[in-house]
């Protein structure tokens, strides 16, 4: 009767303590994981390349930034020019109550001239920005 009133073991009290610090770290991996997929993922699925653009890298550092690099034979002009289009057409979209486009990333892009006239666009997304 008195058995159940004694002192639990040393050893029973660190097992315990490895199984919820296990979980732990497991639990803080499986959320960074889901976190880093999903940032990743976010500026990749709104995404609006231009057309006939080469893409010349997809960077992304864990949990942090997002980088995708295109280069088009096209001017910078040019280019602007259908980006600030393709803007106020999902601009427009929003406010006549339309589904939500391309208007996330009016601020996520940068057009860079080359050397031969063309253009490099630049997407860079910091996580949680």
């Amino acid at each position: 009767m008195y058995e159940s009133l004694r002192e639990p073991r040393q050893s029973s009290t660190l097992k315990g303590c490895l199984v919820i610090t296990a979980a732990t770290i497991l639990l803080v991996v499986g959320v960074s994981l889901f976190f880093d997929n999903r940032c990743h993922a976010q500026l990749r699925d709104n995404l609006l390349p231009y057309p006939n653009a080469q893409l010349v890298s997809d960077s992304h550092d864990f949990l942090s930034r997002t980088a995708v690099v295109y280069e088009t034979s096209d001017s910078p002009a040019t280019v602007q020019a259908w980006y600030r289009r393709m803007l106020g057409m999902a601009t427009r979209t929003i406010v006549e109550g339309g589904p939500i486009t391309y208007s996330d990333w009016a601020d996520l892009y940068r057009i860079l001239p080359l050397d031969d006239g063309g253009s490099r666009i630049i997407f860079a997304w910091v996580c949680g920005a």
